[in-house]
């Protein structure tokens, strides 16, 4: 497995990532492509443009990007603050399995908490993590309703498209987007503010 970091410190486009993943893909990479993304609201298949609490116009207006997508999942925020994680590869070559679309996205929530869980032991921060992956918005959950990291993916024969969004930062998107289309659903960051 290979990992790619793009500069955390430069954001790309959101399109151009995808763009990217492809094309690693294409060329027989595997493994993960790491970037930040200059601020952007995707739209999921089963999204409307109802999940948006603010006109597209008027995001656009505060720089934010709001576009289309051909992953699962609602309208998620993407920007800076995050690291977003694609897969390059195929779902056989991730998992050992053509069809193992459960088993690749349990596998990538125990990464994610591991990642959590080892930063929250070096800052010796206390906190609850919510392993339930049988939540209708796959990412993982501190609790019930707080969520650090989302998923939203894209599966064919010939590669995984989009991939996660990982929450380092607090997110500007109050009043911005419904989270996983519920209002009372919350992000929240590895280093939030107090």
């Amino acid at each position: 497995m290979k990992v790619i970091l793009q500069n955390p410190w430069q954001p790309v486009d959101y399109q151009a990532a995808l763009e990217t993943q492809s094309s690693l893909t294409r060329d027989g990479v595997v493994g993960w492509y790491l970037f930040s993304s200059k601020p952007v609201i995707t739209l999921g298949k089963r999204a409307t443009e109802e999940e948006l609490l603010l006109p597209v116009d008027v995001l656009q207006e505060k720089g934010i990007k709001v576009l289309k997508v051909d992953r699962g999942g609602l309208a998620t925020y993407h920007g800076p603050e995050q690291i977003l994680g694609f897969p390059l590869g195929t779902l056989l070559e991730h998992t050992s399995n053509s069809r193992g679309v459960k088993l690749f996205v349990d596998n990538l929530v125990d990464k994610l908490a591991l990642i959590f869980l080892d930063e929250k032991k070096r800052t010796g921060e206390e906190f609850t993590l919510d392993l339930d992956k049988s939540h209708r918005c796959p990412g993982l959950w501190l609790s019930e309703k707080s969520k650090m990291a989302s998923i939203g993916l894209k599966f064919d024969r010939h590669h995984i498209g989009h991939g996660f969004a990982f929450n380092v930062s607090p997110l500007p998107i109050q009043g911005l987007l419904k989270t996983c289309g519920e209002p009372s659903e919350t992000l929240t960051s590895l280093h939030k503010k107090e």
